[in-house]
């Protein structure tokens, strides 16, 4: 238990940095350590309780836990009816229990040897392809919201380089130190049922496969989280509403032009058609020529307007990327950054800042099993034979733990602008293309100028006439057609593209509404809640 609280440790000292803390209220955080049997099952789960911000005086708080003790401190409790009542000294309480109750986050793990299931322990010294599926399944599901609790695991292990090989994982990566390999994988059990999106499907799950000379198992970690956003993620996705917005009005907009050129194209045919009666019905015909023009004009000037729309959009956009909160948002990923990279550097400095020793750590890590040793005292002995100093040895997790971090801050900010950036190209072409649609239009209006000028010599030139009629409908079945493609091929695609982002969009702010309603496991007074998972290693 103490080795995994170093393990982790380094995950835990940064949310607490990046949390506010109100003044003179009580904050309490739990971390609940489960430990697994080789296939998933829970052996025995133990809940640590850390109270801080307190007074002096009683202080109670509400548990489930059996089997209570005080960790850190000499102040004693009572319990009744599920209240427990502390005399507090004023110092931070830190306190632990054992539960039976079930986990929010259960996992299912099967072990697989060239492709045929086998239990782990038939497995000991066998050599071949191995694969271990470990299936997690999200149990705390919301019947208001009709969503899971957005919980991120991240699973992490390692393997010996001297007896596997072609190690892979799925969702993660693996990064090889020389003798060892560290495996790191995501996961978000439960996300895809919640949001409906099939890239996130495969998240329910985390697979390992790799070859080997002689089969051990070593420790697997799954560390677990309901903090999956923030609200102060959501501003991406409150544009993305304003902007789905403007682009129905636009929708609408063109389905009423393409409706338009319909009527205009049906009227061309029925005067076409009437070419040959255009000698006693003169002033009728001049009429519905009149009508026509005036109809491409109509379209002219409805096809600017949504040329307008599509500017304002376009400057709505820029506005929006170029706005306070937009600004605020990078900021804040950047003091985010620079945190981390603050942290990085009082880190180093146990290192005298010489990265030629922060490397050896970094192997000495490794090869002494930072993340799967039991014992402390052969732990400690491993990192000094390594040549590690005290200070070393205390630091390195934090190191490795914080420059992770680091990394991930870079991959979200670059995701949260690629949405916006597929939406601006769009806008582009489809501006592009409804100015070619004007071009056409307004040459239809010149054509039926020098019509209407003809008709005045109409009993001399009725087949000129039927002649330019029949170009007419040909422009005009040209537009109907160019315009219809348009509006299948780039508004309706926008529109739709829009809709379901704006459908994702409440379906991620529900989740982040479920997330901040998670308040604990053993507890509904928690302000934040971590779940440490270890399955048992195996060797012979």
């Amino acid at each position: 238990m103490k080795n995994m609280n170093k393990v982790i440790s380094g995950i835990l000292i940064s949310s607490m940095l990046l949390t506010p803390i109100s003044t003179f209220a009580l904050t309490k955080e739990e971390t609940i350590y489960a430990n697994l049997n080789y296939d998933g099952k829970v052996e025995k789960t133990t809940v640590n309780n850390h109270l801080s911000n307190l007074e002096k005086g009683t202080i109670t708080d509400d548990t489930d836990l059996q089997k209570i003790l005080n960790i850190n401190g000499k102040e004693k409790y009572s319990l009744d009816n599920g209240i427990i009542s502390w005399n507090s000294t004023g110092k931070d309480i830190y306190y632990q229990g054992t539960t039976k109750e079930s986990l929010p986050i259960t996992v299912e793990a099967k072990y697989y040897l060239n492709g045929k299931e086998t239990k782990v322990k038939d497995l000991i010294g066998k050599k071949g392809n191995i694969t271990i599926k470990l299936n997690l399944t999200n149990n705390s599901y919301s019947t208001y919201y009709k969503q899971y609790t957005p919980f991120v695991v991240t699973v992490g292990t390692t393997l010996s380089n001297k007896n596997n090989s072609n190690i892979t994982v799925t969702n993660g990566k693996v990064t090889s130190t020389g003798n060892k390999s560290m495996l790191v994988a995501l996961a978000t059990p439960g996300l895809y049922e919640s949001i409906g999106l099939e890239d996130l499907k495969s998240l329910n799950n985390v697979e390992i496969n790799y070859t080997t000379t002689n089969f051990t198992l070593n420790n697997i970690y799954l560390v677990a989280t309901p903090k999956l956003l923030s609200e102060s993620d959501l501003s991406v996705f409150n544009k993305m509403d304003n902007l789905s917005s403007s682009i129905n009005t636009l929708q609408d907009s063109m389905n009423k032009v393409v409706s338009g050129t319909t009527e205009l194209k049906t009227g061309t045919e029925k005067l076409s058609v009437g070419a040959s009666t255009l000698t006693s019905k003169y002033s009728e015909v001049l009429g519905g020529v009149e009508r026509i023009k005036n109809g491409s004009i109509d379209l002219t000037s409805g096809i600017e307007q949504i040329i307008a729309s599509l500017e304002a959009v376009k400057e709505q956009l820029v506005a929006e990327q170029t706005s306070p909160e937009a600004i605020a948002q990078a900021e804040s990923l950047k003091e985010l950054q620079a945190s981390n990279t603050q942290m990085l550097t009082k880190l180093k400095v146990a290192f005298n800042n010489d990265e030629t020793r922060i490397l050896n750590a970094k192997k000495a890590a490794v090869e002494c099993n930072l993340t799967t040793e039991t014992d402390e005292q052969k732990l400690g002995i491993c990192l000094i034979k390594h040549g590690l100093t005290t200070e070393e040895i205390s630091a390195i997790p934090y190191l490795l733990l914080i420059e992770n971090n680091s990394t991930a801050i870079t991959t979200l900010n670059a995701k949260l602008s690629s949405s916006v950036t597929t939406i601006n190209t769009m806008i582009a072409t489809l501006e592009e293309a409804l100015k070619d649609a004007k071009d056409g239009s307004l040459g239809l209006t010149a054509g039926l100028d020098e019509l209407k000028s003809g008709l005045t010599l109409l009993e001399a030139g009725t087949k000129e006439l039927s002649t330019g009629l029949n170009s007419a409908l040909t422009g005009t079945t040209a537009l109907e057609e160019g315009l219809t493609q348009i509006n299948n091929e780039g508004i309706n695609k926008l529109s739709s593209y829009t809709n379901i982002v704006s459908n994702y969009s409440s379906k991620v702010k529900s989740l982040v509404k479920l997330s901040k309603e998670y308040n604990g496991y053993q507890t509904s007074t928690a302000n934040n809640s971590t779940f440490i998972y270890k399955i048992k290693s195996l060797t012979k």
